[in-house]
């Protein structure tokens, strides 16, 4: 499994800071929802709190992603994943989650942080 080195660890947190000063919560939180989202995908039956968070989870992974490439995808800066031609935004979701059951010991950090760092470790640029 790749790791995020020092220097893009470092443009992550940048990165993720441009999206304002109001976070949506941690990784416990983020798992749970995407979680949601996830039993949606595999056509579980879901409670109508369930069904809110799996598409606050499909939204809230697909805004961060096209948040990183306005930010990254137009300018001369190194990308911080390179996702390829189609991966589904429900695919995103997976690999959040699995990153985030792999990496207990990081869901106290930001959700918006861990899903660029679960990103950037399934998708590194080559």
């Amino acid at each position: 499994m790749q790791m995020l080195r020092l220097p893009a660890l470092s443009l992550v947190l940048c990165a993720v800071a441009a999206f304002g000063a109001n976070d949506t919560g941690d990784g416990n939180k983020l798992l749970s929802k995407c979680t949601s989202a996830v039993k949606l995908q595999d056509s579980e039956a879901l409670s109508p709190s369930e069904m809110r968070d799996a598409e606050w989870c499909l939204g809230y992974v697909s805004g961060i992603d096209d948040g990183i490439e306005m930010a990254f995808g137009t300018s001369n800066t190194a990308r911080l994943y390179c996702i390829p031609e189609g991966v589904t935004s429900g695919q995103g979701v997976r690999v959040v989650v699995k990153w985030l059951r792999n990496h207990p010991d990081k869901l106290h950090n930001s959700a918006r942080v861990l899903v660029v760092a679960s990103l950037a470790d399934a998708f590194p640029c080559k």
